[in-house]
């Protein structure tokens, strides 16, 4: 079952991988104009758009399509295929409307009006995307350093080449509805790849779009509902590669997107870093699953999976390692603000203000050691 259906969903797949490579080329473009000195005009914008799109499209039109099994007839297909139908025309119209409320009206989050809209801001002022600095009373260097510069900020980033090449500053609020479809296309694959008939994981995909989180958030800068779409589509081409790995084929063709999504996945929130270490897990179990179960020689199933996974992990830093590279040379914490800490040993400290949130233990166990906290 599983692997006619991921054969089947190779149109949902081919869609979405181009269109994680193409979100993916506009970040590399984005940042390699940027290290370059090149400023970053409605000029440079447009073409950063192009040289994305360029392959994107070619990548869309090499992906072969597989047709599927033909499907048994269903006397209720048909009225349940025009019902998803008219709710996929309703998604559609209300995406379309979110676009104009995000154009329409101001951003009425606290995060963004604190720290998402004034990175932007600052990266309009002087044209391209960099470290901010400002000289103003100790008071606002959390702000500084942890918001505008700590948290990764590769979902603005897409919001800024595109405010840039419109010249619509209105803009800045849309910064969800650009992935907001990769997060459907990444749940009809996964629907797909586990099973669902067409009518079914067409549902779950725009039931994603109607999810009142997205629609509440879509129309401002917060970026909770493109994160949770990047991250869908990581989930949905590495569950595509596996599926694949499994019947003993490497997924060549979709290691690109695999690596993109990863890449994005580390540059949309601080989190997102451990994304490709736990893909490249995965994947190397798989491998050596599928080895063993095909009666691969050990010496080529591992010396497979090593290229495959040093081309992902290749692909993945191209693609988002600039945020946590740029953390680390100005921080010497690749994750700022955010620490990390093992059993009591530091590994990366914590930069954020202290005293901004009250502690969440019981009154009288602030004192107590996490092996204590835990017994109890």
């Amino acid at each position: 079952m599983i692997e006619s259906r991921i054969e089947d969903s190779s149109t949902a797949l081919r869609i979405l991988a181009a269109l994680v490579i193409f979100l993916g080329l506009v970040e590399f473009f984005t940042v390699f104009f940027n290290l370059a000195g090149v400023m970053i005009s409605w000029v440079s914008a447009l073409s950063i758009l192009i040289l994305s799109a360029g392959p994107a499209g070619i990548y869309f039109h090499l992906f072969p399509r597989r047709p599927g099994p033909s499907a048994t007839a269903d006397p209720g297909s048909f009225w349940l295929s025009a019902s998803v139908k008219a709710l996929v025309c309703l998604a559609a119209l209300i995406y379309g409307s979110l676009w104009l409320l995000a154009y329409a009206l101001p951003d009425f989050s606290y995060d963004g009006l604190w720290y998402h809209i004034p990175a932007m801001h600052f990266w309009g002022l002087a044209g391209r995307i960099h470290w901010i600095g400002a000289d103003l009373p100790s008071s606002y260097t959390p702000l500084i350093d942890n918001c505008l510069n700590g948290f990764p900020k590769a979902v603005e980033l897409f919001t800024f080449v595109l405010v840039r090449v419109t010249g619509l500053p209105r803009l800045v609020n849309s910064v969800n509805l650009p992935f907001l479809p990769l997060g459907a296309l990444s749940i009809v694959v996964l629907a797909r790849t586990l099973g669902a008939n067409r009518v079914f994981s067409a549902l779950a995909g725009v039931l994603f779009i109607l999810v009142p989180v997205n629609l509440a958030q879509s129309p401002t800068s917060y970026v909770d509902t493109a994160t949770a779409s990047i991250y869908l589509s990581s989930f949905a081409l590495l569950a595509a590669t596996l599926v694949r790995l499994q019947r003993g084929v490497i997924f060549w063709r979709g290691l690109i997107a695999l690596g993109a999504a990863g890449g994005l996945a580390m540059g949309a929130k601080t989190p997102g870093i451990i994304f490709p270490p736990v893909i490249a897990l995965v994947l190397a179990g798989s491998f050596l699953t599928a080895g063993s179960r095909h009666h691969f020689s050990q010496g080529k199933t591992v010396f497979r999976a090593a290229v495959f996974i040093s081309l992902f992990f290749l692909v993945a830093i191209l693609v988002g390692g600039y945020w946590p590279i740029r953390n680390f040379v100005h921080t010497g914490n690749p994750i700022n603000p955010v620490g990390v800490k093992v059993a009591g040993w530091t590994i990366f400290p914590d930069y954020s203000w202290p005293g901004q949130f009250h502690s969440p233990y019981p009154e009288g166990t602030e004192e107590w050691s996490q092996a204590r906290r835990i017994v109890s």
